[in-house]
């Protein structure tokens, strides 16, 4: 592995504009090196930037930066916002898909997205298990990207997350 350092090329959205775009553009910009564009393979080449992690940045109403990852299955829209360093997962949705290249995000997901980037700047994510909302000072336990409250951790999460060996 190189120590060449490196920085990290990042299209930046935010939420005022997150609805002018739709769904398929968000989705491709997430994608491996054969979907994006010869811009951003150019930045990442002139940057020395590797890794395959998500791109687009999504900024609230508090300016704070979040990860948001976009994939289409079978006939749904899968949308994760994470916060910028990817290390907690805040919200999941999913939204029907009912035109592929034109599906922008609904205003009932807007508004979720919305409510729970607000909480994460204000100290609230929701337990990953029961959607439970907590302070840092309440979060029993973690495993990967989530984050759970003592009623899930205790339950059922802690004993999951001991047998795993993240390899």
């Amino acid at each position: 592995m190189s120590n060449k350092p490196y920085w990290i090329p990042m299209m930046q959205i935010p939420q005022s504009e997150i609805k002018n775009h739709t769904l398929w553009w968000l989705d491709m910009n997430n994608r491996s090196d054969d979907s994006r564009s010869a811009n951003f393979k150019l930045m990442k080449k002139m940057s020395g930037y590797t890794f395959d992690n998500n791109k687009t940045l999504w900024s609230n109403i508090y300016g704070h930066f979040f990860s948001i990852l976009v994939n289409n299955y079978h006939d749904e829209w899968h949308i994760s916002i994470w916060d910028a360093g990817g290390s907690t997962s805040i919200c999941d949705i999913t939204q029907e898909m009912v035109d592929k290249e034109t599906d922008i995000l609904s205003d009932v997901n807007y508004k979720t997205l919305c409510k729970f980037s607000e909480q994460y700047s204000r100290g609230i994510t929701p337990c990953s298990r029961c959607g439970k909302s907590l302070k840092k000072e309440e979060i029993a336990g973690r495993y990967f990207a989530g984050v759970y409250c003592t009623e899930c951790w205790e339950g059922e999460m802690k004993e999951i997350e001991a047998k795993e060996t993240y390899n």
